[in-house]
């Protein structure tokens, strides 16, 4: 008859203490490096694979059964809203022509236009007295006309500022505007 196979009981020592907090610190560092890649090295690999389509000044897009075009961009002489003490402001607008062979309701939230003097794109927004609930299938060319306010202070107010391009979010589209 043989022996059970018996084995020794490791007992805890100062030596793997000290490694648990190697294993630890390898853990916390993993993750912070993991979190750094997923936001700064990512996002623009996946944007050169996956970017926006292009369209040129005064092109069309179609795809995907959209057909957009921007028709008309300018700034009004006379701005409506009144800016804040201590800002500036300006206006600017844009006019597009938009045709689906499937039902698509893009909201102005889709919508930034990127300056050339200012680093953060400004969101759209509806111009009051304009109501927008969505192309449905098949239906004839739609006008959509979207309103872009830049506020900023009046010290970090650029002299000019000129508008490059309007971006589309959902299919992912940008229109140059020069």
């Amino acid at each position: 008859m043989t022996e059970p196979v018996r084995r020794r009981l490791e007992q805890p020592s100062a030596e793997k203490q000290k490694r648990s907090g190697c294993i630890t610190w390898g853990a916390v560092l993993g993750v912070l490096a993991g979190i750094m890649v997923g936001m700064y090295v990512l996002p623009p690999v996946l944007r050169h694979y996956y970017g926006e389509k292009t369209i040129h000044a005064g092109g069309t897009y179609h795809s995907g059964g959209k057909t957009v075009r921007v028709t008309s961009f300018g700034s009004p002489t006379d701005v409506a809203a009144e800016p804040r003490p201590g800002n500036l402001l300006r206006e600017f607008y844009a006019s597009l022509a938009a045709y689906s062979d499937v039902a698509w309701a893009p909201t102005s939230a889709d919508f930034t236009l990127e300056f050339e003097e200012i680093d953060r794109h400004q969101p759209a927004e509806f111009p009051e007295g304009f109501s927008f609930a969505g192309i449905p299938a098949g239906a004839g060319p739609t006008s959509i006309v979207l309103r872009f306010v830049v506020e900023l202070p009046a010290d970090d107010f650029p002299e000019t500022l000129t508008p490059i391009v309007l971006h589309l979010k959902n299919p992912r589209v940008r229109f140059e505007l020069r």
